[in-house]
């Protein structure tokens, strides 16, 4: 009985020293910030709902920032695009994984309050419609290539 407790608290320590954060149904995985200016960062991950119905990100805090928020990129009427905020939030379709990525959706941090050098760890709060508040740390780090695949124009 000893060996089955033993086993199981670290199993419970494992999981929480994983970098990933996992709420409820909401599991964000592969998270990282990337920052390119001294003022502005953004962060990119995966988004999973394991649940039975849709959720919805609606917005994410961070004490590193001034400003967080679910931004986008769209094509302006001269076909340049542009980085534009996301208003509604970003829906997690049921049983889905949704990519926060370069070029896409992603979290944009503005007026840094904190010089974020790599290797820092620094924390969020995301809120979801159903999910709730999650925390999480993810780690700064600018030269990354993303783990997961991304879809590029040729359907690959």
């Amino acid at each position: 009985m000893k060996n089955y407790i033993f086993t199981a608290i670290l199993f419970v320590i494992v999981m929480f020293l994983n970098s990933d954060a996992i709420a409820g149904e909401i599991q964000i995985k592969d998270a990282y910030l990337r920052s390119s200016h001294p003022s502005t960062a953004a962060a990119f991950m995966q988004l999973i709902n394991k649940s039975d119905v849709d959720d919805r990100l609606l917005a994410v805090a961070s004490n590193v920032a001034e400003r967080v928020e679910l931004h986008s990129h769209r094509s302006d009427s001269n076909g340049i695009m542009r980085m534009v905020p996301i208003e509604s939030g970003i829906t997690i379709p049921a049983k889905h994984t949704v990519m926060l990525e370069r070029g896409g959706n992603h979290i944009m941090f503005l007026g840094l309050t904190e010089n974020v050098q790599d290797g820092d760890e620094i924390s969020l709060i995301l809120t979801f419609e159903l999910a709730g508040d999650i925390k999480a740390k993810i780690l700064v780090d600018s030269n990354r290539r993303p783990s997961f695949h991304q879809h590029n124009d040729d359907g690959g």
